[in-house]
């Protein structure tokens, strides 16, 4: 290994970048799938005479059960290969797209969209794992943002390509379309993923030995304030969360004519890729900021004020100049790159054994918590519009701001091994 190498943390080899390359590309696969199914929502209440309290219901229980299993899969991880819960989880959801887009009806459509959340939920915390175990702490944030920006870089295409496939072929076929990528990455995930032992992961195989169950571990966790912290604002920051919140809901937003600002699907197209720019961009930014920095607190807060001075500027001002465009898309910047950041603050105070059952645990919790917020916010908006939802939005990353601030950063010091306070 080279001493550069080794200084940033990360094991020198092909194996650790594939990885992350392919599992980036898996996340890029859910995120597609996530991205497409707001644009179908019109469709749905026009053909199935629905509204966005059931809409909000059927994503909430769906994240609901996702967020559930993102805890046994957490565990799961120490039997069964952690490429095959990828690679077979992106295999499932082409099927499951594949269900969606030829459902009869709407019980088919939201039970395709059950099965999708529960087949994808090893993605989160098992690609977490995979890459906090390969890559230290000086480039973590960094590794971190791109499997985060990976995945929305799978959105970015999705408003244009889908408006146009749905408009020359209608949604139903769209779906089957869209079906095939996540076919496809699947089966690559499983073939060419390399998760041996590497270098880096020396620290996991003590780790392991240490710990007399995983319940043990299991309990290590809560007894460490900078995770409680976490896990605190994350779940109330999950009222305006980017992938809970933002994604199901700025379409409707800018294109319903009676709630919303009632934009041309062109234009709504266009203002939602600009989102999806900032998803990706963001992230990279902030995420390489926090290791140059060599803390992630400032710029957790910073994304947190920022995304609260968007939404506020959302509710108070119905703009349809060119600020909004501005608007949308430093919004997708900022409310994008909490969670990437706040996930690599966990992993800084997290014994690289441990963190699968970290991120399975993060991840149940704060999937739980905003399947409740994706309810209440759609009946936010049948109730009192969409001001009072992005009211709340941003009421929720101030308080979840004062949280943060009580979070301790690791030592700079530490070993990777990330034991925190």
């Amino acid at each position: 290994m080279s001493a550069r190498a080794e200084s940033q943390g990360v094991p020198f080899t092909s194996g650790s970048y594939t990885m992350l390359t392919l599992v980036s590309a898996a996340h890029a696969m859910t995120h597609m799938y996530a991205a497409l199914l707001p644009l179908t929502f019109p469709f749905l209440i026009q053909e199935f005479g629905i509204n966005y309290t059931i809409l909000g219901a059927i994503t909430g229980i769906a994240t609901l059960m996702g967020g559930l299993l993102q805890f046994v899969f957490g565990y799961a991880s120490r039997y069964i290969p952690r490429k095959l819960l990828i690679g077979g989880g992106n295999l499932l959801l082409g099927l499951s797209t594949l269900w969606g887009g030829w459902s009869p009806n709407f019980a088919h459509y939201a039970a395709a969209r059950w099965a999708a959340a529960l087949v994808t939920s090893p993605q989160h915390p098992v690609g977490n794992s995979m890459i906090a175990d390969r890559f230290g702490r000086k480039l973590r944030g960094l590794a971190m943002a791109i499997n985060y920006a990976g995945g929305n870089a799978g959105t970015l295409f999705v408003p244009v390509a889908a408006a146009l496939l749905i408009a020359a072929y209608g949604w139903r076929q769209t779906m089957l379309i869209f079906a095939l990528p996540s076919l496809i990455v699947g089966i690559v995930a499983i073939v060419f993923i390399d998760d041996r032992p590497s270098a880096g992961s020396k620290t996991e195989v003590v780790s392991k030995k240490e710990f007399r169950s995983m319940m043990r571990e299991t309990r290590e966790l809560f007894h460490n304030r900078t995770f409680k912290f976490l896990m605190a604002a994350s779940l109330i920051a999950a009222g305006g969360r980017g992938l809970g919140i933002v994604l199901n809901f700025i379409p409707p937003y800018l294109g319903d004519p009676i709630k919303g600002l009632g934009l041309p699907p062109k234009t709504v197209g266009l203002i939602y890729t600009l989102l999806l720019l900032g998803s990706i961009l963001g992230p990279l930014l902030l995420g390489r900021l926090s290791d140059r920095l060599g803390v992630r607190k400032p710029v957790v807060i910073f994304a947190y004020l920022v995304s609260t001075a968007c939404v506020f500027f959302l509710a108070i001002s119905p703009q349809q100049g060119w600020l909004l465009y501005l608007v949308i898309f430093v919004f997708g910047c900022a409310i994008f790159s909490e969670s990437p950041l706040i996930q690599s603050f966990m992993s800084d105070v997290t014994p690289a054994g441990s963190r699968d059952i970290m991120f399975g645990t993060y991840f149940a919790i704060a999937f739980g918590v905003s399947s409740l917020w994706v309810t209440l916010q759609g009946w936010l908006v049948d109730q009192f519009g969409f001001p009072a939802m992005f009211t709340t939005m941003g009421a929720s990353y101030v308080v979840a701001a004062l949280f943060i601030l009580g979070a301790r950063e690791a030592p700079r010091a530490t070993p990777d091994e990330g034991l925190g306070p």
